[in-house]
């Protein structure tokens, strides 16, 4: 129960970093 938590929160937090990456990139802040 704790592990499927766990990797949860890290597939969660992974496709945070993506999305705010490519916001990012689409307002030109990452060349």
């Amino acid at each position: 129960m704790y592990s499927t938590m766990y990797s949860k929160t890290c597939c969660v937090l992974r496709v945070r970093l993506i999305f705010l990456f490519l916001k990012k990139r689409c307002l030109g802040d990452v060349p």
